[in-house]
């Protein structure tokens, strides 16, 4: 794996028990089994490109994964040139999926209907909904988002 996350908790104790100087701030929880400081990293960093290529024609770049995430699912897709993706639905997981296209263009193909697509379109699907995408001839690049129906809980105006 090449990418680096910052999501983690570093121990904060030297052997001897003192803590090493910081020049960042941090928040501190004290470890009951140790008797040590710990510092917490509130929020976790990586960059796609650094992220080492999965799937078929190593499309699929395992976002989720590598940052942590454990409230939904979010990959970045990569395809090449007149590539076909996979043709799938989320009815076992039953996760609502968005696709933002971050870059390209193509179409996809939802319950039969090719649906062209371009850099800036956002698509939306049910758990139920067959969709997969197929690259022009300039690639697809898509970032894809997913969560279980009913897991968000609205707050104010957002």
């Amino acid at each position: 794996m090449t990418a680096s996350s910052t999501r983690s908790t570093r121990g904060a104790c030297s052997p001897s028990g003192s803590r090493p100087p910081s020049t960042r701030r941090s928040r501190r929880r004290r470890s009951a089994s140790f008797g040590c400081e710990r510092r917490l990293m509130g929020y976790s960093k990586v960059n796609v490109h650094e992220i080492e290529p999965a799937g078929p024609g190593g499309a699929v770049r395992f976002v989720r994964r590598e940052l942590g995430v454990e409230a939904f699912g979010i990959n970045w897709f990569e395809l090449p040139p007149d590539f076909g993706g996979r043709i799938h639905d989320e009815r076992e997981s039953g996760q609502e999926e968005v696709n933002v296209i971050v870059r390209g263009s193509g179409t996809y193909a939802i319950d039969g209907e090719e649906v062209p697509v371009r850099e800036g379109d956002v698509l939306r699907f049910d758990p139920e909904t067959t969709r997969g995408p197929t690259s022009g001839a300039d690639g697809l690049t898509f970032v894809a988002v997913g969560a279980r129906r009913g897991s968000y809980e609205p707050r104010g105006h957002f």
